[in-house]
């Protein structure tokens, strides 16, 4: 941020330039570089008055974004201070909401994460590790909508302060979103979380069509996690009654798809990369990696590890 220093410190001037000046001086605006998913850094304007404990945090990044080309400085502090009030209007009291476990317990919910990707957030987020450099993370949802969640994550502090118990923390955290397993077509035009078939629904006894497959949950938000919810691995591999792809979106949702329909990994991982480089949120992005459950072993890899390792796959 210091090389940065004289742009921020203008964005601040002028900010301050839009507050009326009858409580110019009492009101703190300040500019904070905060680590987000993927270790995104980004630079969010506080401003606040000495009372206030709760304010909204307005990105620059995300409204220079929306601002037209050659913007005045005057424009971008008129901006954040339009978002500054929608926030405040809007924001839930969470000051007051309670940390109890029992008080939180229904609105906890999982996120799916890459170590390498996060390495700088974990050190103050409560995490479960998983294989393959994957963990899992919990956020306690404040106020969900058709415009989004508003969410925090559990931190160690929150965690140590409260004396939760971790994996009882994750195990209830996923139940609160049911799984959900549906045709890529059903997922690209199905209105909203409305899918017209979710497969886990039904009793499968006959082999699932080869073809493409969308595994997320029940509110499509963070629904990648669901691949490490108790069986699911096993169960999709026993649908298909093949192993399967596991193509990461984004971290709301993965791609399924069985070995049988397309056996070329190293195609899949360069397909992947370049919808993550072109087309995913930076801070939505899962992997750029590829995993294989494989149905025969009942275990998630990495493709190039069984290579790696001399081991055959087998027959599916």
């Amino acid at each position: 941020m210091n090389q940065n220093k004289e742009f921020y410190d203008e964005i601040i001037n002028a900010i301050r330039e839009e507050i009326p000046e009858e409580i110019r001086d009492m009101m703190e605006v300040d500019i904070r570089e905060i680590v987000k998913a993927n270790d995104t850094v980004l630079h969010g304007v506080i401003i606040k008055a000495p009372e206030q404990a709760i304010v909204p945090t307005i990105y620059i990044e995300d409204c220079i974004k929306q601002m037209p080309e050659g913007f005045a400085m005057k424009d971008l502090a008129e901006a954040i201070i339009s978002l500054y009030h929608v926030g405040m209007r809007e924001a839930p009291a969470v000051e007051s909401l309670s940390l109890e476990f029992d008080d939180i317990k229904d609105k906890l919910v999982v996120q799916l994460a890459e170590v390498e990707r996060n390495r700088d957030r974990l050190k103050e987020l409560a995490y479960k590790p998983l294989d393959n450099g994957m963990l899992m993370l919990a956020y306690v949802v404040v106020q969900e909508d058709e415009r989004g969640s508003m969410r925090f994550a559990v931190t160690k502090d929150i965690v140590e302060g409260q004396n939760y118990d971790i994996d009882k923390m994750f195990e209830t955290a996923m139940k609160n979103n049911e799984p959900v397993l549906v045709d890529i077509s059903d997922a690209i035009f199905s209105d909203g979380i409305e899918f017209a078939e979710n497969l886990f629904d039904k009793e499968i006894n006959d082999k699932l069509p080869d073809g493409m497959y969308t595994l997320t949950n029940s509110s499509t938000n963070l629904g990648a996690a669901v691949l490490y919810y108790p069986d699911i691995q096993k169960r999709i591999g026993d649908m298909l009654q093949n192993s399967y792809y596991v193509l990461p979106s984004s971290i709301h949702e993965l791609m399924i798809l069985p070995c049988s329909v397309n056996d070329n990994p190293e195609f899949l991982r360069k397909m992947v990369k370049e919808a993550n480089e072109t087309v995913v949120n930076p801070q939505e992005v899962l992997s750029d990696r590829v995993f294989m459950y494989d149905r025969e072993k009942e275990r998630l890899v990495e493709p190039k590890a069984l290579e790696r390792n001399g081991e055959e796959r087998g027959e599916r």
